[in-house]
């Protein structure tokens, strides 16, 4: 399921519209569990530095699993803090911890919750 939402930039630059898509391995999210959201917060970067961005993101109503867009001035910021995760805090919500997929200098796209599959890690037994 693709969900579009167009969202105002910040400064009244242009208009961006989200696409935003959520499945689950075993079925598709129906739209009465999706929650599409839009509005104001703050990025933590590792550094404690934060700064002001607008967000587009869709999430599942029960869970933490999120993605979207978050959308401002983001040419000062080192592209090597994109690496990491990071910390993102709405203003009317909950902070949670996101990992950056793209970027550019007004914009970057995200996913939260990430869960690795596969079998875990187990060190070899050393004779």
């Amino acid at each position: 399921m693709v969900v579009y939402r167009t969202v105002k930039a910040p400064n009244d630059l242009a208009l961006h519209t989200c696409a935003l898509s959520l499945c689950e391995p075993a079925r598709e999210a129906s739209p009465s569990e999706i929650i599409m959201k839009s509005g104001h917060g703050r990025l933590i970067l590792r550094d404690g530095m934060d700064v002001p961005l607008d967000y587009c993101m869709a999430a599942l109503k029960e869970g933490a699993r999120r993605h979207g867009s978050l959308i401002g001035d983001l040419s000062k910021i080192d592209a090597g803090e994109f690496a990491y995760t990071i910390r993102y805090v709405p203003a009317d919500d909950d902070e949670f911890t996101l990992l950056v997929t793209t970027f550019h200098d007004n914009y970057l796209t995200f996913v939260s919750d990430v869960v690795q599959s596969g079998y875990p890690h187990e060190e070899p037994e050393r004779s």
